[in-house]
């Protein structure tokens, strides 16, 4: 948090602040770097936040304040000067790139973590660095660190790296001959699915550009616009408006949510440090949702 509240900043014109953001949206700078918002905000923007606080939702001000639930505006990942995609590139590795103790090494994938030389089967080893190799598998190299190897391959990679290092639980490495470093029975057993309802809705009023009207003709408006000027609708997000209802805004009924939150769907051979694991997550989780200051569905507004 330390580093976030010394990097924010915002750069837009006051004007530009004054159509786009609405009478209750403020700013702490303290907090996240954010450049600006797009240069072409369609008016079902405000609309869809009034709509949500009619529905008795908060709307949060400054979605970095730390503030988990209510609607909100995202700001937009995007130059404030010609209005392009502020990439990955642009906004952390070219300010980062110069640092002595950075280095990407680009096509290149992890096959194993390299553990140390304790005795096998001890849960106190530590990953000591990584082997890596070029995608075209050519000779593995390996690097060493001297504190902490950080591992963030995603969902599925994550577990999956530790698998083949040897970290899982004993009997399935067994059974795909790869040896036992550590036997730890919980690696790949916290996947959770990411459910997602689509709401289709209709509406008479048709005075409001859509984003399906950009084609043809219009589409060749917008672009030449965008070229020129760097403003019209190529500069607007397609999701920029959201809502994370809290479980006691979104329903009267939370409580029978709260009865079936038991853990009567866990498999009967997971292990017992798994089923711990899960009856401690399940009680952060509760408390969590049963406050007023966590969402717990996201609800984005489409055009």
């Amino acid at each position: 948090m330390t580093y976030f509240l010394a990097s924010k900043s915002l750069r837009s014109s006051p004007s530009m602040l004054s159509l786009i953001m609405p009478r209750n949206f403020t700013y702490v700078l303290k907090q996240l770097r954010m450049d600006t918002m797009a240069q072409c905000t369609p008016p079902t923007l405000t609309n869809i936040l009034e709509g949500f606080a009619q529905l008795g939702l908060p709307v949060i001000g400054d979605v970095n304040n730390g503030t988990a639930a209510g609607a909100m505006i995202l700001p937009s990942s995007m130059q404030p000067d010609d209005q392009t995609r502020f990439d990955a590139r642009e906004a952390h590795f070219n300010s980062a790139s110069r640092r002595y103790n950075l280095h990407i090494a680009t096509n290149q994938t992890v096959t194993q973590l390299v553990l140390d030389s304790n005795s096998a089967h001890n849960s106190s080893r530590r990953v000591m660095g990584v082997e890596f190799a070029p995608r075209n598998k050519s000779k593995a190299r390996s690097i060493s660190c001297t504190r902490e190897v950080i591992v963030s391959a995603g969902a599925i990679f994550t577990p999956t790296l530790l698998q083949v290092s040897g970290i899982e639980p004993s009997d399935v490495l067994k059974s795909l001959d790869i040896l036992v470093k550590i036997d730890l029975p919980g690696v790949g057993c916290n996947l959770q699915d990411h459910p997602m309802v689509y709401a289709n809705y209709y509406y008479r009023n048709e005075s409001y550009f859509r984003s399906n009207e950009i084609a043809d003709g219009v589409y060749d408006e917008a672009a030449e616009e965008y070229i020129r000027n760097r403003t019209g609708p190529w500069t607007a997000p397609l999701i920029n408006t959201i809502a994370f209802p809290s479980l006691r805004s979104a329903t009267d009924d939370w409580n029978q949510f709260m009865d079936k939150s038991s853990g009567d769907g866990i498999p009967s051979n997971t292990p017992n440090s798994v089923k711990k694991g899960y009856e401690f997550q399940k009680k952060i989780l509760q408390d969590q949702i049963l406050s007023n200051d966590a969402g717990t569905f996201e609800t984005m507004a489409v055009s």
